[in-house]
C-alpha cells in the first residue's frame, strides 16, 4: 500500500497511472488506484517480503515527476508518493489505509483504476 500526493483530478489520475506503471509495476506487479476524500492510494495485489516492501518503499520515491527547465533556473519535482507516509511507515514497520467510514472520514475508499 501506498499513499499518493497528487490531488484527485483526471489528470492526476493519468500521471499517476503512467508513474506507476513505469517504476512499481514491472519490479512489485500491478494493483488498484483508490481514492477518498481528497487523495489517491495504491494497493499491489501480491504480499511483499520485507525486503521487497523497502524496496518498493524506496521505488516510491523514484516515482516523482521532475520537470526539467532552463539551466538558470531549478527543475520541477512533483511527488507522486507521500514521501512522509513513506517516513512514518519505515518507523512503523507497516502500511496502511482504513477502509471503513467513521466519525468524520465518512468516505469510503474506492477503487478508481487497475493498473
Amino acid at each position: 500500500m501506498m499513499d499518493l500526493s497528487l490531488r484527485k483530478s483526471k489528470e492526476n489520475l493519468g500521471r499517476t497511472k503512467e508513474r506507476l506503471r513505469k517504476l512499481i509495476v514491472p519490479r512489485f506487479g500491478g494493483g488498484f488506484i483508490l481514492e477518498t476524500y481528497r487523495s489517491y492510494h495504491f494497493f499491489g495485489k501480491r504480499l511483499l517480503s520485507h525486503e521487497e516492501w523497502l524496496r518498493f518503499l524506496g521505488f516510491s520515491l523514484l516515482t516523482s515527476i521532475v520537470t526539467v527547465t532552463p539551466e538558470d533556473q531549478e527543475n520541477i519535482h512533483e511527488l507522486v508518493a507521500d514521501y512522509r507516509y513513506i517516513g512514518h511507515s519505515l518507523i512503523r514497520g507497516s502500511t496502511g489505509l482504513r477502509i471503513t467510514a467513521n466519525g468524520f472520514k465518512t468516505v469510503l475508499p474506492t477503487v478508481v483504476a487497475i493498473v
